[in-house]
């Protein structure tokens, strides 16, 4: 069995090449980061670090290669990276809360924050109007839409789902 028949396919060329190196003389060592799979299917991330032993002509004798479980720290980091995209998607809202006056505009910022910060590509902003009992549209977005088809989507939504007792949003509003 080769290494590279349970290195996941994404890391298994720079570790294949990395590994052409040592065998080449050209590197005595290497440490990298992959991930491994699993005989049950799972990913596994490791550190895995690759030394020669040389003998008194300099001549690879054989080589010493070490895996590291480091799972655990790598689920840890994409978590903290998510928990500060939406940190600063907080931050960045509040500050379009706190600069802009007009809903809409708010809205539109929101969203494009909340899809740029936390990759929602699918995200709307209502308002709720309690003495009216009207609910507006006032931004959204979907990918592939350019602006002239979200301004029609609106308008279209806006028509047909304008009250509490209408759509997701409004059952979030009883709710």
């Amino acid at each position: 069995i080769v290494f590279t028949d349970f290195t996941h396919p994404e890391d298994a060329m720079k570790d294949w090449n990395l590994w052409q190196e040592q065998i080449a003389g050209l590197r005595n060592s290497y440490q990298i980061e992959k991930r491994i799979i699993h005989k049950s299917g799972r990913i596994i991330w490791v550190r895995l670090t690759s030394s020669t032993v040389p003998d008194a002509d300099g001549t690879a004798l054989f080589g010493i290669r070490m895996l590291e479980d480091i799972t655990e720290r790598k689920l840890a980091e994409v978590e903290r990276k998510y928990q500060l995209a939406e940190l600063e998607a907080l931050y960045e809202n509040g500050l379009a809360i706190s600069r802009l006056l007009e809903p809409k505009r708010i809205a539109q910022k929101m969203v494009a924050v909340i899809d740029q910060k936390l990759a929602w590509h699918h995200a709307a902003i209502r308002l709720y109007e309690a003495s009216t009992d009207h609910v507006e549209l006032l931004a959204f977005n979907s990918p592939g839409f350019n602006e002239e088809q979200i301004t029609e989507q609106i308008e279209r939504i806006n028509q047909t789902i304008n009250t509490p007792d209408k759509g997701l949003s409004g059952w979030v509003i009883r709710h």
